[in-house]
Parts: structure tokens; C-alpha cells; sequence
């Protein structure tokens, strides 16, 4: 695996997608994780890896873990898939030279249309000392919080409290 000397660990450089996968890249390579449980073999696996799409199922599944166009090119003949014995399928990714030395290094989602992280924070991380990082990623951890609190209210049904308009006062 490719190791950056200049990978800041407050920098998200991937991201959980929950109940389907985890991904994180490097400037030349993209991993992606899958748990599909053990007891999950090569066989029960439909993993169809293109220079320009992935399509990752578990046959017993109804809907694939991952289906779509790549954020970009990848080289085929470098790129390859693993199960291990814990039913965990990671698939790496080997970027396209010509993408990254043309500075689009790195990758916003694995597949378009998924959840995306921000590039453009991976980029100013270079520029910043890690005391400063350290505060934004707490930041956004917090925002993430707040946000995942939201939605799971929202799934239970619990309204969202709102203010109550004060009681008009009578006029003298």
C-alpha cells in the first residue's frame, strides 16, 4: 500500500459509506473495503472491476453493495480484489498516471453519485500546521454528529422542536 509522508490523520481522505462500504485513497491508489461476514467465500461474490466501473454483490443479496461509474479511470491490469477468511472483500484500485500527473489526484467518491468528501481540504491540509487541522476536523466532526442526530430523530418520527411564537400582548 502506498504510504504519504505528508498524510495528516485530521484529513479525511475516505469516508464509511454505512451498510455498504468504507473507502480511503492515497495520490495513487484507491482502497475499498467491504464486510460481507464470515462465512463469505469468492464464490457467493460477483465483483466486476473495469477500468471505468465497479460492480461488487454478494449473489445473495438483492442489491449490489456497489454499482456504478468510477470517479475516474483506474489501470485495470494493476488493479485487483481480495476476500479474506473474515468474509471481507478489499478491492484496490490503481490510479491513472496521466489523471494524477494532470492534478486531479484525488477523488471526491469512489463511485459518482455516492457520498462525497471534500478534495479541496486534502489539498489545503498540505498548507496548514496540524494544530489548525486538528480544530476544523473537530468541527466537522461535530457537524457530522449533529447531522447523523437529526436523521436518526427524524427516522424515530420525533418532531424537531420548534419555537412557539410569544402571545401578541393587547394593545393600550
Amino acid at each position: 500500500m502506498s504510504k504519504s509522508k505528508n498524510r495528516s490523520r485530521y484529513v479525511e481522505y475516505g469516508e464509511k459509506i454505512p451498510g455498504r462500504y468504507d473507502w480511503d485513497q492515497f495520490e495513487d491508489q484507491v482502497t475499498v473495503t467491504v464486510n460481507f461476514g464470515k462465512g463469505v467465500g469468492a464464490k457467493d461474490i460477483v465483483c466486476e472491476l473495469k477500468k471505468d466501473r465497479l460492480y461488487l454483490k454478494k449473489k445473495s443479496e438483492d442489491k449490489p453493495r456497489i454499482n456504478g461509474e468510477l470517479h475516474q479511470e483506474i489501470i485495470l491490469d494493476e488493479s485487483t480484489w481480495i476476500i479474506t477468511d473474515d468474509g471481507v472483500v478489499e478491492i484496490t484500485m490503481c490510479k491513472s498516471p496521466s489523471k494524477v500527473s494532470g492534478g486531479d489526484i484525488w477523488w471526491p467518491s469512489v463511485v459518482k453519485g455516492d457520498p462525497e468528501i471534500s478534495v479541496k481540504d486534502i489539498e489545503g491540509a498540505k498548507y496548514l500546521d496540524d494544530s489548525i487541522l486538528v480544530k476544523i476536523w473537530e468541527q466537522k466532526q461535530k457537524q457530522k454528529k449533529e447531522k447523523r442526530e437529526a436523521e436518526e430523530k427524524a427516522a424515530k418520527g420525533e418532531a424537531q422542536p420548534q419555537e412557539t411564537p410569544a402571545p401578541e400582548q393587547p394593545k393600550a
